[in-house]
């Protein structure tokens, strides 16, 4: 991405959501965008460095995004009680699928909260 020498310092622990109703113009001088698409959101950024997505959620399958303009294409494990369930799922996925990547929260499976 051009301006990368602007380097900024970009939040990505916190998610909290925002619900925004047209798209937004990405601030400039960026070092890494990261996008995480949400079944029930429209989504308003469809470019940048990373699509990381919550896998899986019935309503947004990965082969809905794989065509969009990212660098890198990651799956997560969506967290709850069938974590194990679905980083299997994600796994498989991705080894089926080599455009994606597994993506962990490493401080989950540390099981640190």
């Amino acid at each position: 991405m051009p301006g990368r020498e602007n380097r900024e310092v970009v939040d990505e622990g916190r998610q909290d959501e925002q619900v925004v109703d047209e798209p937004h113009p990405v601030p400039e001088g960026l070092d890494w965008l990261c996008v995480s698409p949400k079944a029930e959101a429209e989504l308003v950024v469809a470019s940048g460095d990373e699509l990381k997505l919550v896998y899986p959620q019935p309503d947004a399958p990965p082969d809905a995004f794989a065509a969009l303009a990212f660098e890198r294409f990651s799956l997560q494990p969506m967290d709850g009680p069938e974590l194990a369930e679905n980083t299997a799922k994600a796994v498989a996925y991705c080894v089926a699928h080599p455009q994606w990547r597994l993506s962990l929260q490493t401080h989950k499976v540390l099981g640190i909260r």
